[in-house]
């Protein structure tokens, strides 16, 4: 022995992680929890996600967003088109449309296509037009039905309080969109944006990374409004032993965001990398996690793109 003494040994019990239940993406997803608890009100940041001790959790949703309420009293808020994040403009337009009126807090969208059909210069000018949203219509626009203008409509971006009911928050039309690319580099998404006139934008944030935690640390620090993860296949998290864009990390690593959306109720959209056949790549159980699968189709020497929703919203409007 390196020491050279008898009796210097102690046993010690090891618990393996899956023992308890809950996968990466639950603990990522607890450790988020506890994390947002350590940063508080204070941007700059008093606590490193890293830092925050490992809580299991199982489950995709986190146990604790919150209590067990009546079907009568949800449905007495009145959401209709209130509660949506409206995209500005006719392209916008035409986009929440198929989303089914536009975009919902707290939701799940997946964006499919083949490489180089335009899916990352797509959820650019997504992220453009959500920072540009200043009302709460139908697409950002207003609505003649009776029923909508009869409810105190609050801004887009609502927030709920203690009760779980909707109240105003007019710093919410100015929290910035978060951008991570873990296949592009910050420089070549800015010169993107500028070939596309969004370059300017200063409520568009930028962040190349693809280890999920240090995401859900710049989620924790920002507050966005809305969060897009380009993709999915490219970032991991450090508790599975796996590679990047394996089954495992695919499905957890969607579960962990999901949490994360539905806590936060931020929407959170990922670019998925599709296999020859033309179906999405990973799990098939990441089209049963997300909320909206969208594909975008056309050939490169096409001069127009088609985005069809395959797995369709269940908040469509009439």
């Amino acid at each position: 022995m390196s020491c050279k003494k008898w009796g210097t040994l102690e046993k010690i019990t090891t618990v393996s992680v899956s023992d308890s239940g809950g996968g990466g993406g639950a603990r990522a997803a607890a450790r988020f929890s506890a994390g947002r608890a350590a940063f508080g009100d204070d941007e700059s940041g008093g606590a490193s996600f890293a830092s925050v001790p490992t809580r299991r959790r199982g489950g995709w949703v986190a146990q604790d967003v919150e209590a067990p309420q009546r079907l009568s009293d949800v449905s007495r808020r009145s959401f209709r088109q209130r509660w949506r994040l409206g995209l500005p403009g006719d392209s916008g337009e035409e986009l929440g449309r198929v989303l089914g009126g536009g975009v919902v807090p707290g939701s799940l969208i997946l964006v499919g296509g083949e490489p180089g059909v335009g899916k990352s210069t797509l959820l650019l000018q997504v992220a453009d037009l959500l920072t540009r949203t200043q009302s709460s219509g139908r697409n950002g626009e207003d609505t003649d039905d009776p029923a909508v203008k009869s409810a105190t409509t609050p801004p887009i971006a609502a927030t709920y309080n203690n009760d779980n009911n909707i109240e105003d928050n007019d710093e919410d039309n100015s929290r910035p969109v978060l951008y991570v690319s873990g296949e592009e580099s910050s420089e070549q998404i800015g010169s993107r944006a500028e070939r596309m006139g969004v370059g300017n934008n200063p409520n568009v944030y930028l962040y190349s990374a693809t280890r999920l935690e240090l995401v859900l640390e710049a989620v924790l620090r920002l507050r966005p409004r809305a969060l897009v993860v380009d993709s999915i296949q490219t970032v991991y998290l450090d508790d599975l032993p796996s590679s990047a864009g394996s089954v495992v990390q695919v499905r957890e690593c969607a579960s962990a965001l999901l949490q994360v959306a539905k806590r936060e109720r931020i929407p959170v959209f990922l670019v998925g990398h599709v296999t020859k056949s033309g179906d999405i790549a990973g799990p098939r159980v990441l089209e049963h996690i997300v909320d909206v699968v969208v594909y975008m189709e056309g050939g490169r020497q096409q001069a127009v793109r088609l985005v069809r929703c395959v797995k369709k919203p269940i908040w469509s409007y009439r």
